[in-house]
């Protein structure tokens, strides 16, 4: 059980949680756990809870369908949830199980604005922006959002806008900027893409613990633009996941939206509905990037 240096040490529930959680790699690291904690509980005099609902245990690779662990009080489940993440021992289920949930979220959310009398598309836009749109800030960083659930997120979106209307007019004419005609709804798909890679670069920029995953995964194919990154052990052939994120890369340095050399957004025309544009010369941008705030 790793603990922060006494300097350091934080006696708070968010910080005491992180320490809850463990990857073991093999029987004897779960067994030196346990007796890690037994010791701990000696010495202090409290006795942890070994509740057999709250206490999990999940395999992952070589042990994902492992249903027997040496400390019998551990509970072996398929599916973990932490820091509102749903975690399962496959990449798809991760994905398909997060947006799962967090589609339920967003149509009850609209369910319940549905029941209040919004006589105008603005006022639907804007509660559109604030109270459901919201919602998705969080999980959209880190996972990237399969074309089904944008589909199925878009469907909710046009059941909410268009309840009550005779005439309908087409999505994308809503999301255009007041100065084209529309109301400045945000698109799901740019707002997934520029939070995602935004988070990237965060991560790139920081040379945490998260940017030595991105080395490893595509230090070898970042290396004309981030030297540093060709030292060290790398995969031959990124993840999935990887995939996604060098993708995006790939697109926002090639129309010149992203300056590799420092990871900030290069200047360019500015709309308050949708961010800050890059001056690249390339085709229309798929995503719109702006890193003091994201539309």
């Amino acid at each position: 059980i790793r603990r922060p240096p006494r300097s350091t040490r934080k006696e708070s529930s968010a910080a005491s949680d992180v320490y809850k959680r463990q990857i073991i790699e093999s029987d004897e690291d779960l067994l030196k756990s346990y007796k890690i904690v037994c010791e701990f509980e000696s010495v202090s005099g409290a006795i942890l809870n070994r509740n057999f609902n709250k206490s999990k245990i999940m395999g992952l690779g070589g042990w994902e369908y492992r249903e027997v662990f040496p400390i019998a009080w551990l509970q072996v489940v398929d599916m973990m949830k932490i820091f509102g993440f749903q975690f399962a021992s496959s990449y798809e289920i991760t994905i398909y199980e997060n947006f799962k949930v967090l589609l339920k979220d967003f149509s009850d959310c609209l369910f319940v604005w549905n029941q209040r009398i919004l006589p105008t598309l603005r006022i639907r836009v804007h509660v559109l922006k604030i109270f459901a749109m919201s919602k998705l800030c969080y999980k959209l960083q880190c996972l990237p959002i399969p074309v089904k659930f944008v589909i199925k997120f878009e469907s909710a979106i046009r059941l909410f806008l268009w309840r009550g209307k005779l005439e309908c007019i087409v999505i994308t004419a809503v999301i255009n900027s007041p100065k084209n005609g529309g109301l400045g709804l945000p698109s799901l798909q740019v707002r997934a893409d520029a939070l995602f890679i935004k988070h990237t670069c965060r991560c790139i920029h920081a040379r945490h613990q998260s940017y030595q995953h991105i080395k490893y995964w595509l230090g070898i194919l970042l290396a004309p633009d981030f030297p540093d990154m060709a030292t060290g052990p790398h995969s031959p052939t990124p993840s999935v996941y990887f995939k996604h994120m060098l993708s995006l890369l790939r697109e926002s340095f090639s129309q010149e939206r992203i300056n590799p050399k420092n990871l900030k957004i290069n200047p360019g025309p500015t709309n308050r509905h949708f961010g800050t544009l890059g001056a690249g010369t390339g085709p229309e941008p798929r995503f719109l990037i702006n890193f003091g705030s994201i539309w």
